[in-house]
């Protein structure tokens, strides 16, 4: 009788260990680094640890048809424009259909790491969006929320880095004149997000009149401009326009051409003739995420 007991002490043990051996399955994925963010792609590499004993294979499926910022859904990215790659492959990946990524071989526990690449994300507006995919290893599920993050991309170019005022021989006789630039000054704002911008003169310097700008002639995706006729004065911080993203809802998002113009003025304050003379005055334009 003692001898029957052992054996099936030991039958049992046999079968939990060979039970055991046969799962391989995801207990956990994470991200794995910072996410490297080029002009039109967007890369985030994670880390996906496996229990097990034999061989497995892993498949991804997802399970969103898109890419969905968390503060304004309304924006959306299509998964079409996502692929996945691995030491072993790269993958486009297309909504609800599974995809092989990674195949092994497990002693205990394993893990591999696999890379995201979103692209056209020019134009799309900035913030942290996320999408749901499936994980499957060997019949056992593990679903996982992925998230990229599209950082602000504001800038501004101009025509031209100098406003010139030239004055005449009849305006420097004219202890009463205002003369204006000769040239305007063309701003064009790119932005992935609302933005505000700015015009500092922090370092405008000595002036030998009065000094004004006026806005004009805005195009495009602005919510203000300052309009009315303003003097420059020196240690100020001018918001002068502000808007929305300057790309068009369109998939994938195309620039919307967005500017406007800055008119410079000089006005006589001096009761004399202006010296002759070449006369520079710093400005700094600043644009600003909203």
């Amino acid at each position: 009788m003692k001898k029957i007991i052992q054996i099936l002490i030991l039958c049992i043990f046999v079968i939990i260990s060979f039970c055991e051996k046969s799962e391989a399955y995801i207990y956990n994925i994470s991200p794995n680094g910072e996410p490297i963010i080029t002009k039109n792609e967007i890369f985030q590499h994670y880390i996906v640890d496996i229990l097990g004993y034999q061989n497995y294979t892993v498949r991804l499926k997802p399970l969103s048809q898109y890419w969905v910022n968390v503060y304004d859904p309304t924006s959306i990215i299509p998964i079409s424009f996502t692929e996945i790659s691995t030491n072993q492959n790269n993958y486009p990946l297309v909504y609800n259909q599974e995809q092989e990524i990674f195949t092994g071989s497990l002693n205990s526990s394993a893990n591999f790491i696999y890379s995201i690449k979103v692209k056209n994300i020019n134009g799309f507006k900035s913030g942290i969006y996320t999408s749901n995919f499936m994980f499957t290893s060997d019949g056992h599920d593990f679903e996982y929320t992925m998230e990229i993050n599209i950082r602000p991309n504001a800038k501004i170019s101009l025509n031209s880095n100098i406003s010139k005022i030239t004055l005449s021989d009849n305006d420097v006789f004219n202890v009463n004149t205002t003369v204006y630039n000769d040239v305007n000054t063309k701003i064009e704002v790119d932005s992935n997000s609302d933005w505000e911008l700015y015009l500092d003169t922090s370092s405008l310097g000595n002036l030998i009149g009065d000094y004004f700008f006026q806005i004009e002639s805005p195009i495009g995706n602005v919510d203000y401009v300052l309009q009315e006729k303003t003097q420059l004065l020196g240690g100020q911080n001018y918001l002068i326009a502000k808007g929305q993203k300057t790309y068009d809802n369109n998939i994938p998002a195309k620039l919307a051409p967005t500017n406007l113009n800055v008119r410079y003025s000089l006005r006589n304050n001096l009761g004399e003739f202006f010296n002759e003379g070449t006369f520079t005055n710093n400005l700094i334009y600043r644009i600003e995420e909203k």
